[in-house]
């Protein structure tokens, strides 16, 4: 049932996304013109759970993701090949209310960037919760509509969890909802 309804989720964001894409106007074919070379915030901003048993009290203690980026995307990696995002291009997002440490990886032949954030809330928090810097050179031809739908995708793979504050259990906030939305800096 829970991936059963992550996958409506998804489907559902895309077709949103897909209905909000091309800038208005008529006809069949997309008028969207390709993203400008540079850098760009991804940001991934966590509403509030909607899960059985959780509520909006509830501490995020974690969050875990994978996006897959369109051709052409690329993320900085350090140099010593361990995949690893820097701290330059990869941020705590100022929803995020405790002590936090976030990291990430990116494996660029997959395209996939894999981010990780895990909290020491100081109470229960949503909103922005990671700033990916990812760039679009020069060369590449990029439609904002198709990278938000391709992050859309690892999105709804997403995991959430919370401190259960009666049990003391971590809980898996399943009815989280997790979005993305791209910022020229």
């Amino acid at each position: 049932m829970l991936r059963t309804g992550a996958k409506l989720v998804a489907v559902a964001f895309g077709l949103l996304l897909a209905g909000c894409g091309g800038g208005g106007g008529g006809g069949g074919g997309s008028s969207e013109t390709p993203l400008a070379a540079g850098e760009y915030h991804l940001v991934f901003t966590l509403g509030a759970p909607a899960a059985a048993g959780a509520s909006a009290a509830t501490p995020v203690n974690g969050v875990d993701l994978a996006v897959v980026l369109p051709e052409g995307v690329t993320v900085a990696v350090l140099a010593d090949g361990s995949h690893r995002i820097p701290a330059w291009a990869l941020s705590v997002g100022s929803g995020v209310h405790g002590t936090s440490q976030l990291v990430g990886r990116y494996l660029a032949d997959q395209r996939q960037a894999h981010l990780t954030l895990a909290v020491a809330p100081t109470a229960a928090w949503f909103g922005d919760f990671a700033v990916l810097t990812i760039t679009v050179p020069a060369d590449a031809s990029v439609l904002q509509s198709a990278l938000l739908q391709s992050s859309a995708a690892g999105l709804a793979g997403c995991t959430v969890l919370g401190l259960d504050a009666s049990s003391h259990d971590t809980a898996t906030l399943a009815g989280s909802l997790v979005s993305a939305s791209l910022v020229k800096p």
